[in-house]
This record gives structure tokens, sequence and C-alpha cells, in this order.
């Protein structure tokens, strides 16, 4: 967590009732309980909210261009044919970064700063770190981690200085633990449904898809905490 500097927190219903569920759960974390109903609530405002993503599907059409070019050994020609032969020979990390940086759509400086905090991460998760790394990608694996990500990266940006009022610094790495390893694990446990669309990384520079697949993602959480509870 710690990504939540500067933020502005909402004060809508769905943001309130999220938040005394977040509470709820930290001062009670140490028992039984598991995150899902912090999470579903917080899920639940986000459907509220009714954001597009268009920020981050244009940017995971850019990765997915990224990575299909090196899958078919292109990679170094459609750098040229972008005028980005600056970033031939660079890692994984800061090809994606530079370009994404460069197409992130202006005007949604959150969005855009928790896209390009994320795909670092997943990288990351995913060992890739030459662009040779990249023919080993599957599609469905990438895209799932970067849903665990993301979304942990934007219930950071929501809730941890909310957290770290009621918790004892000693018990937050255990608190976002549980909370991350909650959001990540119940996106793998449904990965196929989930992602049933995501059969090539063509599918990833479709922004509705893209979009959809977050949107389901955040269902996803509502409706499993239901049966849950």
């Amino acid at each position: 967590m710690g990504t939540s500097k500067g933020y502005i927190s909402p004060t809508r219903i769905p943001w309130r009732k999220a938040k005394a569920a977040v509470t709820s759960y930290v001062n009670n974390s140490s028992g039984s309980r598991t995150p899902g109903r912090a999470v579903s609530e917080y899920a639940a405002a986000k459907v509220a909210d009714a954001s597009n993503y268009s920020v981050v599907g244009n940017g995971l059409a850019g990765a997915a261009r990224i990575i299909g070019a090196a899958s078919n050994g292109n990679l170094n020609d459609y750098l040229r044919h972008i005028n980005r032969e600056d970033l031939i020979g660079k890692d994984a990390e800061e090809l994606f970064s530079s370009i994404l940086s460069q197409n992130a759509e202006e005007g949604n400086s959150a969005e855009t700063q928790l896209l390009l905090d994320t795909i670092p991460q997943v990288l990351e998760n995913l060992s890739i770190v030459n662009p040779d790394d990249l023919g080993k990608l599957n599609p469905q694996d990438f895209m799932a981690e970067f849903l665990g990500e993301f979304i942990c990266n934007d219930f950071d940006r929501c809730f941890d200085e909310q957290i770290r009022r009621h918790v004892l610094p000693r018990d937050y790495d255990r608190i976002s633990e549980e909370i991350h390893g909650y959001i990540k694990n119940t996106i793998y446990e449904s990965k196929n449904n989930l992602l049933r669309e995501i059969g090539s990384f063509d599918k990833l520079e479709n922004s509705d898809i893209v979009r959809g697949c977050i949107a389901d993602a955040y269902q996803l959480f509502i409706d499993v905490y239901a049966t849950e509870a």
C-alpha cells in the first residue's frame, strides 16, 4: 500500500459504505473475518461511479502491440515505425513505461498513474525482464496479473490513509497482504470465466473488451461476497 497521497476521498453513499466496511474489517482483522465485505463494498462503489477506464483500455492496447511485435520478432521494426528507435535494446520495464507514458490520455492523471504503477509490477510478477521474454506471455495470465495489481493499487489509493489511522504499524503489512491476497486469489480462481474473451493479445487492443473485463472483475467481488455471506 502507499499510493494514496493527495487522494481526495469521495463522500457519496456507496463510498461511505465502503469506508465503513474497510474500517470494520481492519478493526476485526485479527479474528476469522475475511476482507470480503470490504472489497465488495469498494467494488460496489466503483461500479456506482460507472468509470469507463479509457486510459487503461488505451494503455493495454499499446502494451498488446508491443507484445505482439515482440512475439513475431518484429519489435525493432515496430519501434522504428512509431519513431521510438531510442527504445531498441531497452529492458521491458523501460520499454513499456516509456510508450505507455507517451500514449496515455491527458486529463485523467489518477488513472494514468495507476496504469504506470501497475505495469512494472505485472512484468516482475511474470518474470519479464528482456524484450525476448515477452514471447513467453500467455494473454490470460497477463490480464489476470494486470487486473489483480490494478485493483490492489486502486484499493490502496482509496483506503491506505484510512487503514493506517486504524492499525498499529506492526499490523499494517499483515492487513495489506490479506487484502491483496483476497483480491488476487478471487480473480485467479475465476480467471477462465472472467477472461474468456482474452484468447489472444489482439483482444487487448479492443478497448470495449478491456473495459468489459474490468467491469466484470468489480462485479465478481460483489457476487462472490454475496455468495459467501
